[in-house]
């Protein structure tokens, strides 16, 4: 089974919906580093349905949040000129958001 569960910060959300009107809530939230003087990391993380609504609603820019969820990694090709490479970027699916502080 694919889970995982991430602390970080609330640094940006949006949300948007399908053409069937379900609700599509992005998050990006950062990671701090596992050892010190690496750099901090932006996560993206995806909230589905009517509990993603929610959550866009109630949380706040710099809340502090533990995401458990899925990992998901996506490939993006790129093209510059004549060349052209992938990308390859991490997003989590979120099943659940607990906050444990609010933003100051």
């Amino acid at each position: 089974m694919n889970t995982c569960a991430f602390q970080g910060i609330l640094l940006q959300k949006s949300l948007r919906y399908t053409q069937e009107r379900r609700a599509i809530t992005e998050f990006v939230i950062e990671i701090s580093p596992l050892r010190e003087g690496d750099p901090k990391e932006n996560l993206k993380a995806i909230y589905w349905g009517e509990n993603g609504e929610k959550a866009h609603n109630s949380l706040q820019t710099g809340d502090q949040l533990i995401l458990q969820d899925q990992l998901r990694i996506n490939k993006v090709t790129h093209k510059t000129g004549n060349e052209e490479y992938v990308e390859q970027q991490a997003s989590v699916i979120v099943e659940k958001i607990n906050r444990i502080q609010h933003a100051s």
